[in-house]
């Protein structure tokens, strides 16, 4: 069984009854006959009806005048009365469209032969000069229905002719049937090859129509869509449409990563035998154009008996192939190479620009994060500096208040008394607590650059908390990397955002879970991730974690400050906070810190 790639079309062998029946199928087909519109085959007849008329017209007029004997001229006007009866009953069933058979025109040309016939006979036989009629009727008959029409009219006209002239009709010798008869053969030859060359010239102008409607067809789908999985899988769906293939296959790799793939298969189930094609093509796409094509016929041999493949370019550049593939069906034509190599040029731009569209969302994404990221850092600084400004004038009252109530506790004041202006301090002394973190927060001083261990500090860190998670039975899973020695930072700041952040994850952990805690190396950086199994945090809480005073913990225990030092911290070490979190999944804190600080920045401490 042959194949047939997009270079090459292989020809399949048939048998002689399938070239026979293929040839008499596209003789009627050619000219219509099969698939006209049954308008235009009532149109015809109708036309045909008419010219009849024409004709009764002018054989009345002209039987007069030809020099006949008088029987044979009233058999004459007796064979065109039985033609006016028979042309007026067609006529009416056409108009009336009674019977459907009648509109292929079978019967009317039998009709028509026959009705010849018998005027040639009674009007002289071969001597005649009526025989000419025969001409014009295997013309019409030749055009109508091709050279097998034409040819069949021929035979049933010398059938019927030689029976006549054996039954004695009188006029004319067998020599002179001969040469008549011949003439009437070559006039059939030539109208029928005529005939189905033009019909063959309209066939295939109609199905180059019909191809270049659907390859602009095609070529609009793909376009009609920025995502790049829609153009994806209307590539797919339009090559196998448009050349009738079982089976299609998409290979894009526009860049070295991994491929996207597309396959479309046949109805029912079945699995696309291209699917073994999309790994070998992912990695040798970009050696050598042509591979697509030949590894299309080397992958699939003894899979699919035909296949055809393009590759997919862009700026002079292979990107992808395109591959279809037939399982049982005529093999693919020069038609079917030259209209998918049209449709890849289209489906590439396509794919280009739905590439270039995901680009710029993913490119607007990060804008957005970063133009976030800047909200957010310009709102800090503004809150920061009117905490300072709040935070010093709360700061002097909260100090005389300190120093009257140490007064009053030196005196031998009442037990009970005592026990009131104890309880006042405890609250003066939490509410210098909260002044100092909003200095802290407020504070744009650099931070004291020294080498650190980063995973001792956080060990450190984790070591502070790990009685509480021991009470609130959390368990603590630390992962440190061991190629990760030291970092240039502020020790005690840095210690401060660990205690923050684990202070936290223990804190939505009242009643158990896991807290992990891990350092890493990624390129510059030094990543601290801490992940609890707590509720999570919804999308809105999520925005709000790093402003000043936002907290979820009530009022008592929280004063939303923790993770606002925090962030104000690791932006001065050239860092960044990453958070993933949803609710019910937990929380994962990212601290995102440069393993080596820029040297204006280094102060080292000793």
């Amino acid at each position: 069984m042959g194949r047939t790639t997009s270079l090459q079309v292989w020809p399949r062998a048939e048998n002689l009854r399938g070239q026979i029946g293929q040839f008499l199928r596209r003789s009627l087909e050619v000219q219509g006959v099969l698939h006209a519109p049954p308008h235009d085959q009532w149109r015809v007849e109708q036309r045909i009806c008419e010219a009849r008329w024409l004709m009764i017209v002018l054989a009345l007029v002209a039987v007069p005048f030809i020099p006949f004997l008088e029987p044979a001229r009233l058999r004459l006007f007796a064979v065109v009365g039985v033609a006016t009866l028979y042309n007026l009953l067609l006529h009416l069933l056409i108009r009336t469209r009674t019977f459907p058979f009648l509109r292929r025109g079978y019967v009317s040309m039998v009709a028509d032969l026959i009705l010849t016939i018998v005027t040639v006979v009674v009007s002289g036989g071969l001597h005649s000069p009526l025989f000419v009629a025969f001409f014009p009727l295997v013309v019409v008959i030749g055009l109508r229905f091709g050279a097998i029409g034409s040819f069949a009219g021929s035979a049933l006209i010398t059938l019927l002719l030689l029976a006549a002239m054996a039954l004695g009709m009188p006029g004319g010798t067998w020599p002179q049937a001969v040469l008549q008869l011949g003439f009437l053969w070559i006039t059939s030859v030539a109208t029928g090859v005529l005939a189905d060359t033009l019909g063959r010239t309209r066939y295939a102008l109609a199905e180059q129509l019909r191809r270049a409607r659907a390859l602009h067809a095609a070529a609009q789908r793909p376009s009609a869509s920025l995502s790049l999985e829609e153009v994806l899988q209307g590539v797919a769906e339009e090559a196998r449409g448009l050349v009738e293939a079982s089976y299609s296959l998409v290979v894009y790799a526009p860049e070295e990563n991994a491929p996207h793939v597309h396959l479309v298969g046949a109805q029912g189930g079945m699995v696309n035998p291209l699917r073994r094609l999309a790994d070998t093509l992912a990695s040798r796409l970009r050696q050598d154009p042509a591979q697509c094509s030949v590894l299309a016929e080397e992958v699939t041999e003894g899979v699919v008996p035909h296949v055809a493949a393009v590759a997919l370019s862009a700026q002079e550049r292979v990107v992808g192939c395109l591959a279809v593939a037939r399982q049982k069906e005529r093999p693919f034509d020069r038609i079917d190479a030259e209209a998918l190599t049209a449709f890849a040029r289209s489906a590439s731009l396509a794919l280009q620009n739905a590439q270039f569209y995901q680009d710029l969302q993913a490119r607007m994404e990060e804008l957005r994060q970063t133009q976030a990221q800047l909200v957010q850092s310009a709102k800090l600084a503004a809150i920061g500096e009117l905490a300072a400004q709040v935070a010093h004038e709360i700061n002097n009252p909260l100090g005389g208040i300190l120093l009257q109530l140490g007064l009053l506790l030196e005196d031998g004041t009442d037990p009970a008394v005592k026990e009131s202006l104890q309880a006042i301090e405890q609250e003066v002394l939490r509410a210098r607590g909260i002044v100092s973190n909003l200095l802290d927060f407020a504070r744009q001083s650099e931070p004291g650059i020294a080498p650190v261990g980063l995973n001792e500090l956080v060990a450190s860190a984790v070591a502070l908390s790990r009685h509480r998670a021991a009470l609130q039975r959390v368990e603590t899973v630390e992962q440190y990397d061991p190629a990760l020695t030291t970092i240039e930072a502020d020790g005690n700041q840095l210690k401060q955002v660990w205690l923050n952040i684990v202070t936290n994850a223990l804190d939505v952990m009242p009643h158990g879970g896991t807290l992990t805690v891990a350092t890493q190396r990624r390129g510059a950086y030094a990543v601290v991730t801490v992940r609890d199994t707590g509720p999570g945090m919804s999308p809105e809480v999520q925005a709000r974690i790093f402003e000043p005073f936002f907290t979820t913990k009530g009022a008592v225990s929280g004063t939303g400050l923790g993770l606002a030092v925090s962030h104000g911290i690791v932006a001065r070490h050239g860092g960044r906070i990453e958070v993933e979190t949803a609710p019910g999944k937990g929380a994962t804190f990212a601290v995102w810190l440069p393993v080596t600080q820029p040297k204006k920045g280094r102060s080292h401490v000793t």
